[in-house]
């Protein structure tokens, strides 16, 4: 691959600035066919792949019983067939449209929809297990800008690279398996491209992909990065230009109209500057694959067809205009601070001491916190230790297993973590000094697997024996033990601590459920809410998720850092314009 760098620059943004409003128009279209019709669609599948599995969600616990359901399993193929045709059919229609574009030459949706479908047949058995790994290795870096509208919004939860960056060696190897991916992603960038306008399978073009950016890297991304700071720069000034009229017409702030007018136009400009940025790189890729000629019989034979005003288009347009200005001032004038949501600390607060101390628990407590989150493990001899790790390598340093210890071996260990020191405390030290600061636990059981078989029965006992049993809230991951405390001691706040989960709560017997932001969306509240029953969300430690948790109707967030909360809480109080609710959107939008 040989690249000018200045010929491609000039060449790719002769051809975005020419043909602007023509990629604009029919990206909405594309935007509306994908989100409505094509997310339609695989939601059906989905709703199918649940019924005949008889589940009423997935997760982890409920994919096994689908993977060995024969219909089930034949559903999840033909589920990720849909995605794969509908991520072929995008791809298909925006580097035909760059490439036609070059070639002041047009593709109508018909061939578009033509040639999506050859590309797609190319995904035998053989080579559909290929593209299924090409798509995962897209996720942990969130496909480096060349995203389909499918899976833009896919990354690693939270709280499974929180966990792994906080010991020393996942410090070190998550940021190199972040790297690792974007090298294989920057290799396997022209796999896609290639795949629409050649005739080779997926995986000839990975090859050729490998190939072709063998030489150039540097090139290719200093073009590409060029043209993400134009267009980060272009944002961000026409949308500082219009927020200053704004101001100028709505000093206070306070005009439903305008602000929502102005809202709409924002997330125009937005939504523009990030299909430029999209198609920058498409343009990039199509001019080198027209230089290295790797175009097949039927797309060099292509027939030129007149593009047709299309009246249906317009009207599209217009209808997605203004169902957005209606969704728009919806959200204006519905947001609002939820004033009942409660702030938990999780595992107390570790600015001010080691996860799951003492002096967690009293920072925590000195930051007003409505709960402390803390976890608890049984040791050898059937006693319950605060505790997060089943081994107590990180925070103790000893490469043991907290079920291998007694009670004694294990309370009073040192525990260090960025620069605090404290010591391992037992449940009772930890709910007495709770009972001290007045501030209720919300405790996690983490079942080891060595636990007897009158577990859930030592537990209500000890809640019992401390007197905390219907103060705080009990939560686990293992569901069948928070069942068996609800029966056994329905006066017990339960707890299902769910952290990956697509679909809707099963009818677990529970009093609240704990999800992560990953798989949070505003219908699981709505269930929840009718079966009268509560959702916490953990761990927002991100000022705008806090904000954006803050303006939902969820019960509580689970946070490490409740100062944040505290102070997000307040500022929400105090600014509360439309035109405040506007740019909390706004910054939302361009995370």
């Amino acid at each position: 691959m040989t690249i000018q760098v200045r010929k491609l620059f000039k060449e790719v943004w002769s051809n975005l600035y020419r043909h602007k409003f023509t990629y604009y128009s029919r990206a909405v279209l594309l935007q509306l066919v994908m989100t409505s019709l094509g997310v339609g669609l695989m939601k059906l599948v989905f709703q199918f792949i649940l019924l005949t599995s008889g589940q009423e969600n997935l997760t982890k616990d409920s994919l096994f019983s689908m993977l060995v359901n024969p219909v089930s399993l034949a559903l999840i193929v033909l589920f990720i067939l849909v995605m794969a045709g509908l991520i072929f059919f995008e791809f298909s229609v925006l580097t035909l449209m760059v490439y036609g574009s070059y070639q002041e030459d047009y593709f109508s949706w018909k061939s578009l929809l033509k040639n999506a479908w050859l590309s797609f047949r190319k995904l035998n058995w053989r080579q559909f297990p290929v593209f299924l790994l090409y798509l995962i290795s897209m996720v942990p870096v969130a496909n480096l800008g060349l995203s389909s509208i499918l899976t833009e919004n896919l990354f690693i939860p939270k709280f499974i690279s929180g966990e792994l960056t906080k010991t020393s060696l996942g410090a070190v190897a998550y940021p190199l398996a972040l790297l690792f991916f974007s090298y294989i992603n920057l290799r396997l960038l022209f796999t896609l491209p290639l795949t629409v306008t050649n005739d080779l399978t997926i995986w000839d073009n990975i090859k050729r992909s490998w190939k072709l950016t063998r030489k150039g890297k540097f090139k290719l991304g200093l073009v590409w990065g060029s043209f993400e700071l134009i267009f980060t720069f272009l944002t961000l000034l026409l949308l500082t230009f219009l927020l200053i009229i704004m101001v100028l017409l709505d000093p206070q702030g306070s005009n439903l109209l305008y602000e929502t007018i102005f809202f709409t136009g924002l997330k125009v400009l937005i939504f523009f500057f990030s299909l430029l940025s999209k198609l920058s790189i498409v343009a990039i890729m199509v001019r080198i694959i027209m230089e290295e000629k790797e175009l097949s019989a039927s797309i060099l034979a292509h027939e030129k067809e007149e593009p047709k005003k299309s009246k249906v288009l317009s009207l599209l347009i217009t209808l997605a205009l203004l169902l957005s200005l209606v969704n728009n001032s919806l959200i204006l004038f519905t947001v609002d601070l939820n004033p009942n949501s409660l702030t938990i600390g999780h595992r107390g607060y570790v600015s001010k001491g080691v996860e799951n101390s003492l002096e967690g628990l009293e920072g925590a407590a000195k930051e007003g916190v409505d709960y402390v989150e803390m976890d608890i493990l049984l040791t050898k001899d059937h006693k319950f230790v605060v505790m997060h790790d089943y081994n107590l390598k990180r925070l103790v340093g000893l490469d043991k297993q907290v079920a291998d210890m007694t009670f004694d071996e294990v309370v009073g260990l040192p525990i260090s973590q960025d620069g605090h020191k404290s010591k391992l405390p037992s449940f009772e030290e930890f709910v007495q000094k709770a009972k001290e600061l007045k501030v209720k636990l919300l405790v996690e059981l983490k079942p080891h697997g060595s636990e007897p078989d009158n577990y859930v029965d030592l537990f209500i006992a000890e809640m019992r024996r401390l007197g905390v049993d219907r103060d705080y809230k009990v939560m686990s991951l293992d569901l069948k033990v928070m069942e068996a405390i609800e029966e056994k001691a329905p006066e017990m706040d339960t707890g299902y601590v769910i952290p990956l989960q697509f679909g809707d709560f099963a009818k677990n017997k529970v009093d609240f459920f704990v999800i992560e932001d990953f798989s949070y969306n505003d219908g699981l509240v709505a269930q929840a809410q009718k079966e009268k029953k509560e959702v916490f969300v953990w761990t927002i430690n991100e000022e705008d998720q806090m904000v954006k948790y803050l303006e939902k109707p969820v019960t509580g967030i689970i946070t490490d850092y409740p100062n944040l909360v505290k102070k997000e809480k307040q500022e929400l109080k105090e600014k509360n314009t439309y035109f405040d609710k506007l740019l909390r959107q706004l910054v939302t939008s361009l995370k």
